[in-house]
C-alpha cells in the first residue's frame, strides 16, 4: 500500500516552514482507495512567492483547520502504507516536523519516485515532476496545488510500477525500510543523510570530474549513481571516489559551488550549473537617467543587474524599488508583467530611505535594507553557527564561530572570515537566502 502526498508550504526558515495544503492519496497499486485533501491555517505569514506560485493566499486559509485538527487524519490515511512523494525528502522532513511540535513521533516508509523515473525512465534532461508530467503526457491540470500535484504522481507511481520488471518497488513496500538500492558508495552515503554541503567526485587520476551540493548529500549523490541516462553513466564508469565538504549552511554550499565550478570546471557538469539562478532584473534608462522599463526574464546574454530563482520575486523587488523612488509600475513594467508587479506594488507601503542616485546602486540598496551586517545562519555541528559578512554593501566573505566572543570585535571576525570577491551572482546567492527567511539572524553594525 502507498500513501501519495503532496505538501504546500509557507516557505521561510529551514525547519520552520507551516504546511498550507496537503493532499493524500492511499494507493494499492491499482487504484485510490481512500484519500485527504485540505488547506491548512499554519498560524504563520505566507511568503509572497509561495502566494504567487500556488494562488494560496491568507483569506483562503484563515477558516481551514489548523495541523493538530487534521493530525489524526493523516496518520490514519498513511498507517501501514510507504510515504510517497516526488522529492519525498522535503515532504517528509516537513510532515516530520509539523508531528514533532505536537509531540508525536510520525516515522513511515518512505519512497521517492525521482529516484526510481531515474532508473525506469533514463535518457530526460530533468526530473522534475512537470518535466515528467510533460514527456509522459501526464494531465495535471492543477499544478503547484497540492491536490494536483499528488494526483499527478499517482499516475507517475503506476507507471513506475508497471514498467519495474525487477518489482523493486513491491519489495520496498513488502520488507525494505531504506527506498535506496545499493551502489558503489552506499556506504558513504548512508552516513549523510540531512549533511548539508558539497561533494567532489574523482576519477582515478583524482581528477575531479564532478562537482554539487545540496540540504542532503545523501539523497543528491545516490541520484547520479541510479540514475541511467547518457551522463549518468559516464560519471558512474569514471567515479574512483567522493569527497564531502559539509558546510552547514545551504547558503554556503551555494556559493563554493559556484567558485569551484568557475575554478576547477570539472568535465561532467554542465556549463550551467554555477548558474543555478536563472532570471534576472535588467533596468532601461533614458538620457536623463530616468527609469524607462524594468523587466524580469530569463538569464541569456545580457548580464542582469541582481539575479533570482523565479520571476516572482524578481517582480516583487521591482515592485519594492517602484515603491522607494516615487515610480508607478505602469509606467516602467512589461504589459505582460503589469498585474503582477501592481499587486506586490500595493503590499509594500512602507518606503525605505535610500541616498543613492544609480539605479544599480538602488536595487542593491532595495534587495538588502544594510550597509554593514553578519548574516547568521546554520554550522557544521551543534554549537557552531556560520555567517557571511556583508560590509559597505559588499559581500566580504563567510566563515564559522562557536563562541559569542568570536563575532563580538569586527576586525576579529574580518581576519577568520574566507575571504570572496564580491560579485553580483554571489550577492544575489546571499539574497535568495535572505528573502527566502532562511538566516538564522540579522546583526546589523
Amino acid at each position: 500500500m502507498y500513501a501519495v502526498i503532496d505538501i504546500e508550504t509557507s516557505g521561510g526558515k529551514f525547519g520552520e516552514e507551516r504546511i498550507i495544503e496537503v493532499a493524500v492519496f492511499r494507493f494499492d497499486g491499482n487504484e485510490i482507495v481512500d484519500q485527504f485533501i485540505s488547506l491548512v491555517n499554519p498560524d504563520a505569514h505566507i511568503q509572497p512567492y509561495v502566494q504567487k506560485l500556488t494562488g494560496i493566499t491568507p483569506k483562503m486559509v484563515r477558516r481551514a483547520p489548523k495541523f493538530h485538527e487534521i493530525a489524526k487524519r493523516l496518520v490514519e490515511v498513511t498507517e501501514d502504507a510507504v510515504f510517497v512523494a516526488h522529492n519525498v525528502n522535503f515532504d517528509y522532513r516537513v510532515v516530520q516536523e509539523e508531528f514533532s511540535r505536537l509531540g508525536y513521533d510520525f516515522q513511515r516508509k518512505t519512497l521517492d519516485t525521482i529516484t526510481h523515473a531515474q532508473r525506469l525512465i533514463p535518457g530526460l534532461k530533468a526530473y522534475g515532476l512537470e518535466t515528467l508530467c510533460e514527456s509522459l503526457g501526464i494531465l495535471n491540470s492543477n499544478r503547484h496545488r497540492a491536490d494536483g500535484d499528488a494526483r499527478a504522481t499517482v499516475k507517475l507511481l503506476a507507471l513506475l510500477l508497471a514498467k519495474d520488471t525487477e518489482k523493486k518497488i513491491e519489495g520496498i513496500a513488502r520488507n525494505r525500510q531504506d527506498t535506496t538500492p545499493d551502489h558503489s558508495f552506499s556506504k558513504l552515503t548512508a552516513e549523510l543523510y540531512n549533511t548539508t554541503g558539497l561533494y567532489y567526485i574523482h576519477n582515478s587520476k583524482g581528477e575531479v570530474i564532478y562537482l554539487g551540493q545540496s540540504r542532503n548529500l545523501r539523497n543528491q549523490i545516490d541520484r547520479h549513481f541510479l540514475a541511467t541516462n547518457e551522463r549518468a553513466l559516464q560519471l558512474q564508469a569514471e567515479a574512483d571516489s567522493i569527497q564531502i565538504e559539509p558546510t552547514g549552511s545551504e547558503l554556503i554550499a551555494r556559493i563554493v559551488e559556484h567558485l569551484e565550478l568557475k575554478k576547477l570546471k570539472p568535465a561532467l557538469n554542465k556549463r550551467t550549473d554555477k548558474y543555478t539562478l536563472s532570471q534576472g532584473l535588467f533596468i532601461d534608462v533614458n538620457d536623463d537617467k530616468s527609469v524607462r522599463s524594468i523587466r524580469v526574464q530569463k538569464v541569456k546574454k545580457e548580464r542582469p543587474i541582481i539575479h533570482f530563482s523565479d520571476e516572482a520575486t524578481g517582480l516583487e523587488l521591482a515592485a519594492q524599488y517602484c515603491r522607494n523612488f516615487g515610480i508607478q509600475p505602469k509606467d516602467v513594467a512589461m504589459s505582460f508583467q503589469l498585474d503582477a508587479m501592481q499587486a506586490f506594488y500595493n503590499e509594500h507601503l512602507e518606503v525605505q530611505k535610500i541616498r543613492v542616485t544609480s539605479p544599480i546602486k538602488r536595487v542593491w540598496r532595495t534587495a538588502f535594507p544594510f550597509i554593514n551586517a553578519m548574516l547568521i545562519d546554520k554550522g557544521r555541528k551543534t554549537g557552531e553557527k556560520s555567517m557571511v559578512l556583508i560590509e559597505d554593501g559588499k559581500l566580504r566573505g563567510y566563515g564559522y564561530f562557536e563562541l559569542e566572543m568570536q563575532v563580538a570585535d569586527l576586525e576579529t571576525v574580518k581576519r577568520s572570515i574566507t575571504s570572496i570577491a564580491s560579485s553580483s551572482y554571489l550577492a544575489s546567492l546571499v539574497y535568495d537566502h535572505y528573502h527566502k527567511g532562511k538566516f538564522d539572524e540579522v546583526r546589523t553594525y
